[in-house]
C-alpha cells in the first residue's frame, strides 16, 4: 500500500490495533486492558514506568504482535 509506505507502518499498526479491537467484541473470551508497565533498567539506560490507556494498549498489543509475526518470518526465511 503506497499509504503504508508514506506513513512508514504506522497505517499498518492502526489496522492492526483496530482488527484486535473487532475481535475483542466478537470473541468475549479475549480482553485487553488498560496496564502500568513497570521501570526498566537496561544497561544503565532508565525507562521509567508507564501507564498505557486501553487506546495503546490495543496499539501496543499490535505492535508486540506485528514484531513477533518479523521475527517469525525472518527465521522461516
Amino acid at each position: 500500500l503506497p499509504v503504508n509506505m508514506v506513513t512508514l507502518g504506522i497505517f499498518n499498526l492502526f489496522i492492526n490495533a483496530l482488527l484486535l479491537y473487532l475481535l475483542t467484541i466478537l470473541v468475549v473470551q479475549i480482553s485487553i486492558v488498560a496496564f502500568t508497565s513497570p521501570r526498566i533498567d537496561i544497561f544503565g539506560v532508565i525507562i521509567s514506568p508507564m501507564h498505557f490507556n486501553t487506546f495503546f494498549a490495543y496499539v501496543y498489543t499490535a505492535f508486540v504482535l506485528s514484531a513477533i509475526e518479523w521475527i517469525i518470518k525472518w527465521l522461516i526465511n
